[in-house]
């Protein structure tokens, strides 16, 4: 009598159920099947600790999930190392869990912003929350940063450009022949700034988004 499984195991099993004096059949996956199977094996880990009763048996469901995590990373063709360094960016960004924040509920926006032009809306809420010394110097730097705009705004350009007192500002800011930001600088924590001013309504709600994040 035999016994069915159907279902990815770790690379040593088979020679285990040999060792054991049974046998088995195996077959070896393509790329599409293993990062399926793999996909099912990490709900099947994630079930099993969460059904854990006690801490040895949690730590070893938790190793499980790593191990599949490990192998997921492999599929999308890096490692984990760059799984942890994503982590460790958007833990700085986002923090992690350590303060066991339970976030009950958010007051919605009000449909005024909605009728307010995009361009006006980014600059009055930026000098507001400058004012009210809400952009600290690390939220100033992702603001800076290319990819932090682009991930959080969707916008192609950084957020922030900090001005040189050596050039004119007519100067700055230009990329590809043209001017993408705003000549009105922005003073923060005692800095001058010019800010993206390429801003459309599909960036809107993400904006929106980042701001409620401050307050």
């Amino acid at each position: 009598m035999s016994s069915k499984y159907n279902k990815l195991v770790r690379d040593k099993i088979p020679s285990i159920i040999k060792d054991s004096g049974r046998r088995c059949n195996v077959e070896r996956l393509n790329e599409k099947e293993y990062k399926s199977r793999l996909k099912e094996k990490l709900e099947e880990e994630v079930q099993e600790y969460l059904d854990a009763t006690d801490q040895g048996e949690s730590l070893g469901e938790l190793a499980d999930i790593l191990e599949v995590i490990h192998a997921l990373a492999e599929t999308h063709g890096t490692s984990i190392r760059e799984v942890e360094r994503i982590r460790l960016q958007k833990a700085e960004e986002r923090g992690g869990f350590n303060e066991r924040i339970l976030l009950i509920n958010t007051d919605t926006f009000t449909e005024d912003y909605k009728e307010v032009k995009v361009g006006e809306l980014v600059q009055s809420t930026m000098r507001n929350l400058a004012s009210s010394n809400k952009l600290s110097a690390d939220k100033i730097q992702f603001l800076c940063d290319y990819k932090y705009s682009k991930r959080t705004f969707d916008i192609n350009y950084p957020f922030l450009i900090k001005l040189q007192p050596e050039i004119p500002i007519d100067e700055q800011g230009i990329f590809n022949g043209y001017n993408r930001y705003w000549k009105k600088p922005i003073l923060i924590n005692g800095e001058r700034y010019l800010m993206c001013s390429q801003w459309y309504d599909r960036n809107k709600p993400k904006f929106m988004n980042w701001v409620q994040e401050q307050n």
